[in-house]
């Protein structure tokens, strides 16, 4: 299950040029924690990937060792 919360943000500026300028850093941090999240994913995704594959190859190897008694 996945529980998302919304948060509404209110800046208490009156400037134009500095409320704008606030949001824009609001923005860049969204995307740098989007980019992020994706790394984290990826990096997990062929870690576990290549473990296996890895796991795969040990067990080949191992199944075309002849067998002494």
């Amino acid at each position: 299950m996945i529980v998302t919360r919304k948060i509404e943000l209110l800046i208490a500026e009156d400037d134009k040029d500095k409320r704008r300028d606030i949001w824009n850093y609001l923005r860049s941090l969204e995307m740098d924690t989007f980019r992020a999240a994706n790394l984290i994913v990826c990096y997990q995704y062929f870690n576990d990937t290549f473990k296996d594959c890895l796991k795969q190859v040990i067990r080949m190897k191992t199944n075309m060792v002849p067998q002494t008694r």
